[in-house]
């Protein structure tokens, strides 16, 4: 009987080690999953940042003064944080495209304009280039979108940051 006893007293250690040990592996790991959740809310705070400087400008009826400081904060934006580079492209609706044409057409809308975000060395040239298409008594749409250029199709986020916008002169 003594045997007996000696045996549950060990089996009874071992199970409670077992326990302990489990324990200590799940607040082990509980931290690390507290770290994740507030190392994605810092993420996700950082693009709703990132977006915010740009929410201003979204919508339809914008005047061709705003969609410049539009362009200019983009390009601002892509030759300081080249991690989280914008595309935008300038559309015109309406225009009748001929095959000589370099602008290619979407639907009934031509682009004017591509900014391609995957170089800011010619900075100055672009800005001139891209500004030179608005026209200050337009008025324009601009909008996030997945599609900025014939070659750059993406859902107009990336990893919840801008990457897409779409400037669009209205019509008369």
């Amino acid at each position: 009987m003594e045997n007996a006893t000696k045996a549950l007293i060990i089996a009874g250690s071992i199970l409670i080690a077992i326990i302990l040990i489990a324990i200590g592996i799940k607040l082990a790991t509980a931290p690390s999953n507290v770290a994740k959740k507030l190392e994605d809310t810092s993420s996700d705070l950082e693009a709703s940042v990132f977006n915010s400087q740009f929410d201003q400008y979204f919508g339809s009826n914008k005047p061709g003064a705003q969609v410049k400081s539009l362009i200019s904060q983009i390009l601002a934006n892509d030759a300081e944080n080249k991690e989280h580079m914008v595309y935008f492209s300038i559309w015109k609706k309406g225009v009748n495209l001929n095959k000589d044409d370099e602008t290619k057409p979407l639907n009934d809308y031509a682009i004017l304009y591509v900014h391609n975000a995957k170089s800011v060395s010619v900075q100055q040239n672009k800005l001139t280039e891209a500004l030179a298409k608005v026209e200050n008594s337009r008025t324009y749409t601009v909008k996030i979108t997945p599609k900025c250029c014939e070659c750059q199709n993406g859902p107009g986020y990336k990893n919840g940051y801008i990457y897409c916008i779409a400037i669009i002169q209205e019509q008369d």
